[in-house]
């Protein structure tokens, strides 16, 4: 009866090797501190350099102003769009594609 208990408890650790278990209990312990823990920020602050973040942490960023773009920038009218009642005015007539430039 000893035997087969001391065997049963000396191949748990192989069988569980495959699952993390008997790993080393410090494997990835460092991400989870990483993920869970923070020293020099907040810790649901998002990390970035871009000018929004920046913005959002209250530094103060120079960007070029907006400036408006010379001579007529919309594009002409758009062509009139088939509606339901000149399909029925149609009747029978094939429909024609409306083509937009």
């Amino acid at each position: 009866m000893r035997r087969i208990a001391l065997l049963g408890l000396m191949t748990l650790p192989l069988a569980l090797t495959g699952c993390g278990v008997a790993s080393s209990p410090f494997d990835g312990f460092g991400g989870f501190l990483a993920d869970t823990h923070s020293i020099y920020r907040g810790p649901n602050r998002p990390d970035g350099e871009a000018e929004n973040m920046q913005r959002a942490r209250g530094q103060d960023v120079a960007a070029d102003p907006l400036m408006t773009e010379s001579g007529d920038v919309w594009p002409g009218k758009l062509p009139a769009s088939v509606t339901l009642s000149d399909l029925e005015r149609a009747g029978d007539a094939p429909i024609k594609p409306v083509v937009r430039k």
